[in-house]
């Protein structure tokens, strides 16, 4: 019994001491395989992103907007990846790099308008945008642009995710945050 014991409570503690649950997971699959052998939609491991993400202390909030304005969008258009990856450094710059606290009124909005081209944003991250943008938009503009990502977003899920409705019982509240912020008289 003892000669198990040990071996057992070596294994329990690699698997469970050494699973991290910070940006890596939460907004990028890491494959280490070749990019031709990716799913569509993942991202590739040695995307530039990931040196911003897993090395903040090394950037600031410029350097990854320039990245993102000057490489992504240029570098990447074609890539099957290209709305994860946008929408992967969108939410970096928010939660890591404090884009809504840090960022001017114009690289906000140009972001909030990267958000509504984006096929399935983060519904999160989006209501974070239009909650800062409500200090300086109008709640007709509030409205007009949450009700179009919204919009855009349930008629993708409808027409593009294999079980829509698993998706809507495991997102949709987050969903309908984004719509009731539209409204913030209410």
């Amino acid at each position: 019994m003892k000669n198990f014991v040990l071996p057992f409570s070596l294994l329990t503690l690699l698997v469970f001491g050494c699973q991290d649950t910070d940006f890596r997971e939460d907004n990028a699959k890491l494959i280490e395989t070749s990019v031709s052998s990716l799913e569509p939609g993942t991202i590739p491991k040695d995307a530039k992103m990931y040196d911003y993400a897993f090395y903040p202390e090394k950037y600031s909030l410029k350097d990854v907007d320039k990245y993102y304005r000057n490489e992504l969008l240029v570098n990447n258009r074609d890539d099957s990846y290209f709305d994860n990856l946008r929408m992967s450094t969108i939410s970096m710059m928010v939660k890591q790099f404090n884009l809504l606290e840090q960022g001017d009124l114009q690289t906000i909005e140009y972001y909030a308008n990267e958000l509504s081209e984006i096929d399935l944003p983060l519904p999160e991250v989006v209501a974070m945008v239009m909650i800062r943008l409500q200090e300086n938009w109008t709640t007709a503009e509030i409205n007009q642009q949450a009700q179009f990502i919204y919009n855009k977003n349930m008629e993708y899920i409808k027409t593009n995710l294999k079980d829509p409705k698993r998706y809507l019982d495991k997102h949709g509240e987050k969903w309908e945050k984004l719509i009731a912020i539209k409204n913030p008289e209410k």
